[in-house]
């Protein structure tokens, strides 16, 4: 998770063709199929048809097949043996791409608030921390930032499943890295044939800025019975359309001592395990950092100010009194009132009904 998996899935899926013409098959109905394996051992005849089919195609073409979804790291052992059942006798690598946590906690954080998370990111770091007076977290936050940084184990259970040949580790450039060169490393890493692609045609997943976060954030206060599935794409919509353009005018969070020894922990704790076992990496173990002083970073993170995050709900409203009628001209006053009112404004440009029934009964929110 967080390590440029939403481009390279657009550089494979707008090049598809490209790479069916070297031998290189990416079906499009492979972020699906895994998704079905996922919900193994519930209903497990439904939920292998999708993934067997894509493997039956595979073989019908005689082409390389190359799948690409980042929750495949969510796997267990039997979502694992499900896998790769259907590629009994066929040659099988796995590809992983590892992200220094200095930058990977902020977009995990931003993850989770496109994702119903309520917590601003002071709060956030304090709890995605291991352990809160001796016992183990068991906040929402803790559990999906846990599970997604996992990487030796997920690593090993892929490498240890019977008929994988070997693993291969991809790094993430830098911050400012040209795009291509994510693209390059990947593309080295699944040994693909050379095929030339066009970057400026290939969507990403772009980062929203400070005041955005925490706009989505407080919304999801208002939203929270909305189905994960139908909301995200609501707020994909919403956060192409008004909120990545903000990135140039909004600040970024910065990580606290906290939050700096967390990610120095996780680093060196993956550093060690990809140095130990020896996987080809593709790239440089050193773009994962293993140094930097805790005690530059304040003791507890900055909040966002409110007129950030007001600007980014603004932004919200003004795209949607585009498309949605009867929008009051003048703007609440209130930071909380305005979040809600753009919140209800969300749930009737996307038909979520339970939002607007659940309104009558709450207040403005929290903070």
């Amino acid at each position: 998770m967080k390590t440029g998996t939403s481009f390279v899935q657009s550089v494979l899926a707008t090049h598809r063709e490209a790479l069916a013409d070297v031998g290189v098959s990416y079906p499009a109905g492979s972020p699906q199929a895994v998704l079905d394996l996922l919900r193994l051992p519930k209903q497990p005849r439904q939920h292998r048809e999708r993934w067997q089919a894509l493997a039956a195609e595979g073989a019908q073409d005689g082409r390389d097949l190359l799948v690409s979804m980042e929750f495949l790291s969510f796997a267990q052992d039997r979502h694992v043996a499900a896998a790769l059942e259907p590629f009994a006798g066929d040659r099988i690598e796995v590809v992983v791409s590892v992200r220094d946590q200095l930058g990977a906690i902020p977009a995990q954080w931003q993850t989770y608030c496109r994702n119903l998370g309520t917590e601003g990111w002071p709060d956030y770091l304090r709890s995605i921390q291991p352990t809160f007076l001796g016992r183990a977290r068991k906040t929402r936050a803790f559990r999906t930032f846990n599970r997604a940084q996992q990487i030796p184990a997920f690593v090993r259970r892929w490498e240890e499943a019977p008929g994988v040949a070997g693993v291969h580790v991809v790094t993430v450039p830098p911050s400012g890295s040209p795009p291509s060169l994510l693209w390059d490393r990947f593309a080295a890493a699944a040994g693909l044939p050379p095929v030339e692609v066009d970057l400026s045609v290939v969507e990403s997943n772009p980062s929203l800025g400070y005041g955005s976060c925490d706009f989505l954030r407080r919304a999801n206060t208002h939203l929270s019975v909305v189905q994960s599935k139908p909301y995200r794409r609501g707020v994909r919509r919403l956060a192409r359309g008004a909120l990545v353009g903000r990135r140039g005018e909004e600040s970024k969070p910065v990580l606290d001592r906290g939050g700096v020894r967390l990610g120095l922990s996780i680093n060196r704790e993956v550093s060690s395990f990809l140095s130990q076992r020896g996987y080809p990496v593709f790239g440089d173990l050193a773009d994962i950092r293993l140094e930097a002083d805790p005690d530059d970073a304040p003791d507890r993170a900055a909040e966002v100010d409110d007129s950030e995050t007001r600007g980014a709900v603004l932004a919200a409203r003004a795209w949607l009194a585009d498309r949605v009628e009867g929008v009051p001209t003048t703007a609440p006053e209130s930071l909380d009132e305005l979040v809600r009112e753009t919140s209800l404004l969300l749930a009737r440009l996307n038909g979520w009904a339970d939002v607007a029934a659940r309104a009558e009964t709450t207040g403005a929110g929290v903070r």
